[in-house]
């Protein structure tokens, strides 16, 4: 079965490697990397490396279409994209060797009204049956409903839509008539709550969300969990699996590579469970990995085979303890007052994405901020230390996990994770750092 995929809005990821970014100076680059992505360029990459046939929909700037075709023509991915005048947006990444990085993102092209119609026209022969996946963002230019549109239209004739948006695009396809609604859907734990319009504090909460999309008709709803690995709900049941090993690289990408499985396995008929698996796997074989490319076969067979899914249900009720939803931090950096408050920011993000929450005391040359206060100390169930500093006698009976500045900033996902193990095995708490 060949996989139509659509990207609207595909991008340049440019990552300049350097050793610091210092503001009003002239520095020197130690590195450049350019990669074609998209999340939807991205799904069709992980596809085709799997040993799918897989064409392309959607937009792309003709000023900058090397780097896509390039990309095309070394992995076998049919070419359906329509050219429109200007270039294909870049991502700058500046990534510093500390681990610190910061993102431009630059502007691209206008799409217009014309262009969309002209990618509606090139799926029209998808019918009965056909999987469609549709992924990522829109370009200024077309309307917020352009994707739920055509979700609806392909709906309407069979086939099976898998769609992966945010924010009003989300939205739009979520708010389809039953009959137009996408057959799968893949949002993260944010993005649903943020559809839901409410924060998930409690597990089974998330949990409702997703079954009341399927009973309103939607076969299939994945949401993606950070470090919890993701629920799979349909009719046929309701499972949450986890990678069966942490990546300690890159995360970009991995939730692509979760779409691309979904879509495999949706391709090949496989049950709840397999597909599961195989999603899962598709993720882990994506992380710590630069560009959509996943690994040779067997490592993702060997990947599917070390998942091991259990009932949703059972992941919603377990114990504060055993899901170690709140952690508290200590930030020490003295007088890089500025690292303090970016190292916060990273670890409230990945806590978020996890679907965890954090309290974070920062202490720096101005004294201390945002102190803990006996709340957070009595919900907490995992401790972070950040920079140099011991635990004092606020944090009795819980077991540190030290980490730097630099290794927050390259990876607080993996930080966090780590903490977590310390706390349920104190022992965890000397376990190797992040790569």
């Amino acid at each position: 079965m060949t996989i139509r995929c659509v990207s609207f809005n595909p991008a340049i990821d440019q990552t300049v490697t350097l050793e610091r970014l210092v503001p009003g100076e002239v520095v020197r680059a130690l590195a450049v990397r350019h990669d074609a992505g998209g999340k939807g360029l991205n799904v069709a990459s992980c596809l085709a490396d799997a040993g799918q046939t897989v064409e392309l929909h959607g937009l792309l700037g003709r000023d900058n279409a090397a780097i896509f075709e390039q990309l095309f023509a070394a992995k076998g991915i049919a070419d359906r994209l329509q050219r429109v005048t200007g270039a294909t947006r870049t991502n700058v990444k500046l990534l510093e060797t500390g681990g610190r990085t910061t993102d431009v993102n630059l502007p691209g092209f206008t799409a217009a009204a014309a262009d969309a119609e002209a990618v509606f026209d090139g799926l029209a022969e998808a019918g009965a049956g056909e999987l469609v996946v549709i992924s990522g963002s829109q370009p200024a230019g077309l309307a917020a409903d352009t994707s739920a549109r055509l979700a609806a239209a392909l709906a309407g004739r069979g086939a099976r839509v898998v769609a992966d948006l945010s924010g009003a695009a989300l939205d739009a396809v979520l708010a389809l008539p039953p009959g137009a609604l996408p057959h799968a859907v893949k949002p993260n734990r944010a993005e649903l709550e943020a559809w839901a319009g409410r924060r998930f504090d409690e597990r089974a909460a998330l949990v409702d969300a997703a079954r009341a999309l399927v009973a309103r008709g939607i076969a299939l709803v994945v949401v993606s969990l950070g470090t919890d690995g993701a629920a799979f709900v349909s009719a046929e049941g309701a499972l949450q699996a986890a990678p069966p090993r942490l990546a300690t690289g890159s995360t970009v990408g991995a939730g692509d590579a979760m779409v691309a499985g979904i879509a495999s396995a949706l391709a090949d008929g496989l049950a709840l469970d397999a597909l599961a698996r195989r999603a899962t796997a598709f993720a882990a074989g994506k992380l710590g990995r630069e560009g959509a490319h996943l690994p040779p076969a067997a490592e993702l067979d060997a990947l599917a085979a070390a998942v091991r899914p259990q009932p949703l249900d059972v992941w919603a009720a377990a114990p504060r303890e055993q899901n170690m939803s709140h952690i508290v931090a200590v930030v020490g950096a003295g007088d890089r007052g500025t690292h303090a408050y970016l190292v916060r920011e990273a670890l409230k993000r990945a806590a978020r994405e996890a679907g965890r929450t954090i309290a974070v005391e920062l202490h720096t040359e101005d004294g201390v901020i945002d102190p803990l206060d006996a709340a957070a100390l009595r919900e907490a169930h995992a401790l972070l230390l950040v920079g140099d500093l011991r635990p004092d006698a606020r944090f009795d009976g819980l077991s540190p996990y030290t980490a730097t500045l630099a290794e927050v900033l390259h990876d607080a996902r993996a930080v966090l994770v780590l903490a977590g193990a310390a706390a349920a095995t104190p022992a965890a708490a000397s376990a190797p750092r992040p790569a």
